[in-house]
């Protein structure tokens, strides 16, 4: 959807994230070249599952940059107490990355900083070891060599 301003798609975007709707993804820009994508998601950390917003492309038109619109943005979304923590991926800036870093925000893998907000809204994440137990399918023919391939030599003895 395009706005009329960066503040605009700003407030809509804190409206989106605020309401719980089902949509999970909010993508906007306005006049002037700026643009939000944002998607509800959640991120593991420290064996807990956080639910998150995924801040996946955000750019602020330079004549309105250094204004301080996208750090009131960030305390708003923060604010809404709607999310276990903020994600950032897709970070092409790196003096971005490296403010991010400097806040405390947390590099979990490359690509992807977090910072989290609430540990109210997060959960125990339990790996779970009940893996069922697979059959690997009987080679294929090669189909350089006429040779025949013994797929019983894959099978064990108590397949037999």
């Amino acid at each position: 959807m395009r706005y009329q301003s960066i503040d605009d798609l700003f407030s809509q975007a804190i409206n989106w994230a605020a309401s719980g709707s089902q949509d999970v993804s909010f993508y906007g820009n306005c006049i002037g070249e700026g643009r939000l994508c944002l998607r509800k998601s959640s991120v593991i950390y420290r064996q807990r599952e956080y639910s998150s917003i995924s801040i996946t492309g955000v750019t602020v038109p330079k004549e309105l940059r250094g204004q301080g619109r996208y750090s009131r943005f960030l305390d708003a979304l923060e604010s809404s107490n709607k999310f276990g923590a903020r994600e950032h991926s897709c970070i092409s800036n790196p003096r971005l990355r490296e403010k991010y870093l400097r806040e405390g925000l947390i590099e979990v893998q490359k690509g992807l900083i977090i910072k989290i907000l609430n540990e109210a809204l997060s959960e125990e994440f339990v790996i779970k070891n009940d893996i069922t137990p697979f059959m690997l399918p009987a080679p294929r023919k090669n189909l350089k060599s006429k040779k025949k391939v013994n797929t019983r030599a894959f099978l064990s003895k108590n397949d037999k």
